[in-house]
C-alpha cells in the first residue's frame, strides 16, 4: 500500500494544477486501483488474524466462511466477538467501509477507477460548451483563424484536478485521490494498531 501511495503521488504532488502526461495519469491509476484492492484486502486479512487467534467458528462449530470474516458492517460473527470499544470504533468506520466497497465493486464489475486528464468546473461549464458551438460554427464557415483563436481561449477553461471517479452520469461520488489515499492508509494502520491492543 505504501508503494502504491508513493508511486501515485510522484506525478501528482498535492495542489497540482498543470495537467500531467497521459502516461503519468495511467501509471497513477494503476497504483490507485492496486491501492484500493489492498486497502480492503488488508482489513480482511486483519480480521482473519483475529479469527485464527481467537479460534472463532460459526454457531455449528464449523469454520467461518470467508464472506463472514471482516471488520465491515455485515460481518457480525467477527464484530460480536470484539470488545465494545473496538467494535464501536469499527462501527463508526461504516461509511469508510461502504466507500471502499463501492470503489472495489466498481473496479471488479463496472467501470475501473479513473482519473480524468482534464476537467472543467461547473462555473465555467456553460461557457465551455458555448465556445465549442462557436468553434464548430467557425469551422463550418471555413474561418480557421477564428476557430484556432476560440480553441486556445476555450483550452484556458480546462484544468487538472486530481479527482478519482468510478462512473459517469450516475451521480458517482468523486474524491481528491491523494488525500483519500493518505486517509485510507492511516485508517488501515490504525485498525492494525487497535487490533494489536485487542489481541493483548
Amino acid at each position: 500500500m505504501k508503494q502504491c501511495l508513493l508511486r501515485s503521488m510522484e506525478p501528482f504532488p498535492p495542489r497540482i494544477s498543470r495537467a500531467p502526461s497521459r502516461f503519468d495519469i495511467l501509471d497513477a491509476v494503476i497504483h490507485l486501483q492496486a491501492f484500493v484492492v489492498n486497502a480492503r484486502g488488508c482489513t480482511d486479512n486483519l480480521a482473519h488474524v483475529w479469527v485464527r487467534e481467537k479460534e472463532l467458528t460459526g454457531e455449528d462449530g464449523a469454520p467461518l466462511a470467508d464472506a463472514e470474516v471482516g471488520f465491515a458492517p455485515g460481518n457480525e460473527a467477527v464484530l460480536d466477538s470484539l470488545s465494545a470499544e473496538f467494535a464501536g470504533y469499527l462501527g463508526d468506520l461504516g461509511p469508510w467501509f461502504a466507500y471502499l466497497g463501492r470503489f472495489l465493486h466498481a473496479l471488479e464489475h463496472h467501470v475501473p477507477l479513473y482519473v480524468p486528464g482534464d476537467t472543467v468546473s461547473q462555473v465555467t461549464l456553460r461557457r465551455f460548451e458555448e465556445m465549442g458551438e462557436r468553434i464548430g460554427d467557425a469551422e463550418l464557415r471555413g474561418d480557421r483563424e477564428e476557430a484556432d483563436s476560440l480553441t486556445r481561449e476555450r483550452s484556458a477553461l480546462v484544468s487538472f484536478f486530481p479527482i478519482v471517479e468510478h462512473a459517469f452520469g450516475e451521480d458517482a461520488k468523486k474524491g481528491v485521490f491523494q488525500f483519500q489515499m493518505m486517509t485510507d492508509f492511516e485508517t488501515v494502520v490504525e485498525i492494525a494498531q487497535r487490533l494489536l491492543l485487542e489481541l493483548g
